[in-house]
């Protein structure tokens, strides 16, 4: 692709703060403006993308609720396959408790 700079700059001044500051911070300390259009696009593509993955795999992981004819077992080795698409980091065993508390039905209780 060969886009002119002017292009890029005008480019950069609609991506909004938040992904501009994202832009800047990962190519730093070259300058975005030095960087081919499809390089930058890449980036942020690459961004947002992450940034939607992981937030759904939040939502799934908090609405997985235990099946009344489900083992236990294999409820809880669901949400930790499902916990560990999510980067809960040094919280993932808490959430995992939360959420077998949350999702186990009423007649476990």
């Amino acid at each position: 692709w060969i886009i002119d700079e002017e292009v890029i700059y005008y480019y950069l001044t609609k991506v909004g703060d938040e992904t501009f500051k994202m832009v800047v911070d990962y190519f730093r300390p070259t300058m975005v403006t030095d960087k081919p259009y499809n390089e930058l696009i890449g980036v942020i593509n690459k961004f947002y993308n992450k940034k939607y993955t992981v937030t759904t795999d939040r939502v799934t992981f908090a609405l997985r609720k235990r099946s009344e004819d489900e083992e236990v077992s294999k409820f809880i080795n669901d949400l930790r396959a499902l916990a560990g698409k999510c980067q809960f980091g040094t919280s993932l065993e808490e959430r995992v408790r939360d959420q077998i508390i949350v999702g186990i039905n009423d007649s476990m209780r």
